[in-house]
């Protein structure tokens, strides 16, 4: 529960902590050259080290990394259509066609507080995304969203990465047409 220091009102505060079994955790895709393979090596090294999301003060988001060999993995060739693999925040030019009547979808609600050195305390603006696991009849690009907050008179811009990260699939559409 958090008080506020002026009027001593009171107001339930939430946090919640994911915890991953013994041989489970995150794991992501990198397709690059030498030299960005040696920049993501190094910011991962760095969120190693601070951790990644909230209540980081407090020890939440620590982790430690651990690199495999390379894994290959082939896609289809005759494929027409893809599964996306991250949050999505397409274009709206790319709406109408990545949204068509056969794609299979579920949007979700993304929001939170500006974490900046000018507030700790303001909501960002929020954006429905598409979320993972969606199967879409076309790659969507997808793109960077100023999620600042709409007072006005925040002095930065807060980005929301909603590029997107698919792979390709070969699905039959009329299975749900």
């Amino acid at each position: 529960m958090a008080i506020d220091r002026r009027d001593n009102r009171s107001n339930i505060y939430h946090v919640a902590r994911l915890h991953f079994h013994e041989r489970g955790g995150l794991f992501f895709l990198f397709h690059g050259d030498e030299t960005w393979r040696q920049r993501v090596q190094e910011a991962l090294t760095t969120l190693q080290d601070q951790g990644f999301g909230s209540e980081r003060t407090y020890g939440f988001g620590l982790f430690e990394l651990e690199q495999t060999e390379p894994v290959r993995v082939d896609s289809p060739k005759d494929a027409n259509g893809v599964f996306l693999l991250s949050l999505c925040a397409p274009k709206p030019e790319e709406l109408n066609t990545v949204l068509s009547a056969n794609a299979l979808y579920t949007l979700h609600r993304r929001a939170g507080f500006v974490d900046s050195p000018y507030s700790r305390s303001l909501r960002r603006a929020q954006v429905y995304m598409l979320a993972e696991g969606a199967v879409l009849p076309i790659e969507p690009c997808g793109h960077i969203v100023d999620v600042r907050p709409r007072d006005g008179k925040f002095p930065h811009e807060v980005w929301r990465f909603g590029r997107a990260l698919c792979w390709p699939a070969k699905i039959d559409w009329s299975y749900h047409a």
